[in-house]
C-alpha cells in the first residue's frame, strides 16, 4: 500500500509515525473555495477568493503531472479516493492511465472533489442510502469507518463512565463538543442558556469542549455564573478520549460533521445538533436532516439560537423516556462494520 497526499498534509506524518508499511508521497493540489453564506453579489466581488481559486487551478495541473509520474512508476491495482481535493489530480491521472479507483463520501451530499472524478470511478462507497448523486449500479452503501473505541462503548451504562470521569453516578451530564476549532455561535448560545439550565436541573454537569479561538471568551462568559453554578461547568480546550465523555453523557450538543454524528450515534446518545450552514453546499444541514427524519437527533438551526438550543436541551434533560428512544434510534442509523464493508469493496474491485 502507498499513500498520496497534498503538500503540508498532516495525514502523511501520522502514517509515517504509525510504523505501518505504507510509503507516502506528497503532491500539489490546491482547492476550490466556495462559501454557502455568501449571496450572488458577494461572491461576484470576492476578488481574493477568485484569485486564490485561479492560483490553485495551476496547482491542480501541476499535481496531475506529479500524480501521473508516481502512478506510472507504481502501477497500483486500485486507488481508494477519500474526499480531499488531492483526489482530483490523482483521479484524473489514474483515469488517463486506466487505473481503476473507488471514491468514498462521508457526507450525504458528495464533496466537489469526488464529484469531479466520479465519471471514471469503478465504485462509489457512500455513507447511507440518501446519497443519490452517483449511478445506482456503481453505488455501495458502506457507512463511515470509526475508531473502535466508539463501537466498544455502544449502549454502555452511562453511570459507569460518569464515575470513571469523576462525576456522581446520578448526575445529568450535558456534553458540548464542536470539533477542534469550536463553534462561536454555539459557545455563545451555551453561555446564555447555562444559568437557566443549571438552576432548573440541580444535578446537571456541563462539560464544554471549546475551540482554541473561543476559549478565553467562553471562560469569561461562564465566570459570570454564581459560585455554586460555576462549579458544575467544566471548560476543556481539547479531549483525546471524547468516546468516554460521549459514553457518560445524557445529552450531547454538537455540529453535524459526518464523522462526529456517526461517533455519537454509534455510542447511542440523545443529541441536539446545530449544523454549520455556511459551509459549502450545506452538507452539514443535509447530514443532520438524515438523522432527524429517523428521530435520532433534535435539529436546531443557527437562526434559532440561543432559545432553540436551550429549549431542546431542556426537553431532553427532563424526559428520560425520550432520551432512551432517541438513543435506540441513533444506534439504528449507523453501520458499525463500515471498515469491513469498504475492505470488501476494495478487494473485489482490485481482484
Amino acid at each position: 500500500m502507498f499513500y498520496i497526499g497534498q503538500k503540508n498534509d498532516r495525514n502523511a506524518a501520522l502514517i509515517e509515525a504509525s510504523g505501518l508499511p505504507i510509503q507516502t508521497y506528497l503532491i500539489s493540489a490546491g482547492k476550490y473555495r466556495r462559501y454557502n453564506d455568501e449571496n450572488f453579489f458577494q461572491k461576484l466581488i470576492d476578488l481574493k477568493t477568485h484569485a486564490l481559486n485561479m492560483r490553485d487551478v495551476w496547482r491542480v495541473v501541476h499535481g496531475y503531472f506529479q500524480a501521473r509520474s508516481i502512478l506510472r512508476k507504481l502501477r497500483p491495482n486500485l486507488i481508494f479516493a477519500k474526499g480531499g481535493f488531492v483526489v482530483v489530480p490523482v483521479g484524473r491521472a489514474a483515469h488517463s492511465l486506466h487505473i481503476p479507483y473507488i471514491t468514498h463520501d462521508s457526507d450525504t451530499i458528495p464533496g466537489l472533489a469526488n464529484r469531479l472524478i466520479a465519471k471514471g470511478a469503478s465504485k462509489h462507497a457512500v455513507v447511507n442510502g440518501d446519497v443519490s448523486f452517483y449511478p445506482p449500479n456503481k453505488t455501495v452503501v458502506t457507512g463511515i469507518p470509526l475508531n473502535e473505541e466508539y463501537t466498544k462503548r455502544s449502549g454502555v451504562d452511562q453511570g459507569d463512565y460518569k464515575v470513571k470521569l469523576g462525576y456522581p453516578e446520578n448526575s445529568l451530564i450535558l456534553f458540548v463538543i464542536c470539533g477542534t476549532q469550536g463553534a462561536r455561535k454555539i459557545d455563545e448560545a451555551m453561555g446564555v442558556a447555562a444559568p437557566s439550565l443549571l438552576k432548573t436541573f440541580p444535578n446537571l454537569q456541563i462539560i464544554h469542549v471549546v475551540g482554541r479561538l473561543n476559549e478565553a471568551a467562553l471562560e469569561t462568559q461562564y465566570a459570570s455564573l454564581p459560585g455554586e453554578l460555576r462549579k458544575r461547568v467544566g471548560v476543556l480546550p481539547f479531549v483525546d478520549n471524547a468516546y468516554d465523555y460521549l459514553a457518560a453523557a445524557d445529552v450531547v450538543v454538537g455540529r453535524a460533521g459526518a464523522t462526529s454524528l456517526a461517533e455519537c450515534a454509534t455510542i447511542g446518545r440523545a443529541s441536539v445538533i446545530v449544523p454549520a450552514e455556511q459551509l459549502t453546499g450545506g452538507h452539514q444541514y443535509k447530514n443532520a436532516l438524515t438523522y432527524e427524519k429517523q428521530g435520532a437527533i433534535k435539529l436546531v438551526r443557527e437562526n434559532e439560537l440561543p432559545t432553540g438550543l436551550e429549549e431542546s436541551v431542556s426537553l431532553l434533560l427532563s424526559n428520560p423516556q425520550l432520551r432512551k428512544k432517541m438513543e435506540e434510534k441513533s444506534r439504528q442509523t449507523v453501520i458499525i462494520d463500515a471498515a469491513e464493508r469498504i475492505s470488501d469493496v476494495i478487494v473485489k474491485e482490485a481482484a
